[in-house]
């Protein structure tokens, strides 16, 4: 019985929640706080133009001075990295490790349809392996 490769959409992964450039970052904080979040993918004109994490409003220490006064634009990462639902797991997660992402954003016909964190591929990818050792005796 032939099996088939993982794919993106195998994993479960969030819904996009959404920012603009002009947005404070406060108020994008507030959001990310909120709804325990920890990337906004910031839209203009319904077009992606980057991703906001946590670190980027809180800094290295954690504190409120990175995000005082400023903008998400300021604060969000341009060079966005996307994959499709149907793009196989192992690939996803190859593009992670060589790019060092937090975080892939799933567009499939150029309409974001999620986002896939590092920590959302890991626990699938342990509960896939739990799954495939119960199956194989030793």
């Amino acid at each position: 019985m032939p099996t088939t490769e993982p794919r993106v959409c195998d994993v479960p992964f969030q819904e996009p929640t959404t920012a603009s450039p002009d947005e404070s970052a406060g108020t994008a904080w507030d959001r990310m706080e909120s709804r325990d979040l920890t990337h906004l993918v910031v839209l203009q004109e319904g077009r992606v133009v980057g991703i906001l994490s946590r670190s980027d409003l809180s800094g290295p220490r954690g504190g409120t001075h990175r995000r005082m006064g400023r903008r998400v634009g300021e604060l969000m990462h341009r060079d966005v990295v996307t994959t499709t639902s149907r793009t196989a797991v192992r690939r996803a997660a190859t593009l992670m490790c060589r790019r060092r992402l937090d975080c892939l954003l799933i567009l499939d016909r150029q309409h974001l349809t999620g986002v896939l964190t590092v920590w959302q591929l890991l626990g699938w990818l342990a509960r896939h392996r739990e799954k495939g050792a119960r199956k194989s005796p030793r």
